[in-house]
């Protein structure tokens, strides 16, 4: 009798711990909204501004070769000297024209890839270090393409990551 006691109060037991357990788990898996953290981290912001920048300096340097080019064909053609010289000097300048705006679309093109490599790695260490602070078995990635398409709005610590990635990123967290 004290046997079926004792077993009885091991399953209840066993099963209240269970259910606290499924209760509990539910804050182990959490998700974030990938493309919010992104765009306010710090890190991502500030690179922006970079590759801004080199997209401006780049405009500068080619609207200046432009209008070289344009003032050298005006000459040629207000000088009625469309002579082999002249033509040659206009087909160098249009080349050079086109060789910089290549080159600088190509620099940005690897700057921004450069740049958005460098946000990835240290948002994913951030969001694990944020991860592992907090207990979490899970921490998904939503971005509404097909990944997690819907999630209850208690488990979305989106905002908490942000703010913890940028003091994390700013020197003001320490993990």
């Amino acid at each position: 009798m004290l046997r079926n006691i004792v077993l009885g109060l091991a399953l209840v037991s066993g099963l209240s711990g269970l259910t606290v357990s499924l209760v509990d788990k539910k804050r182990d898996l959490v998700y974030i909204d990938m493309g919010k953290v992104y765009q306010e981290f710090s890190l991502a912001k500030e690179l922006g501004k970079v590759v801004e920048r080199r997209i401006k300096d780049g405009k500068l340097v080619s609207d200046s070769l432009y209008q070289a080019l344009q003032l050298k064909t005006m000459e040629v053609k207000e000088s009625k000297m469309e002579n082999a010289e002249n033509l040659s000097t206009l087909t160098s300048m249009e080349q050079a024209f086109y060789l910089r705006q290549q080159q600088i679309e190509k620099e940005v093109a690897e700057l921004s890839a450069d740049n958005e490599s460098k946000v990835w790695n240290q948002m994913n260490k951030y969001i694990t270090d944020y991860g592992k602070m907090n207990s979490y078995t899970f921490i998904l990635g939503a971005n509404g393409q097909g990944f997690i398409m819907h999630a209850d709005s208690e488990l979305d610590v989106t905002d908490d990551v942000i703010k913890y990635i940028n003091h994390r990123y700013s020197g003001l967290e320490k993990n």
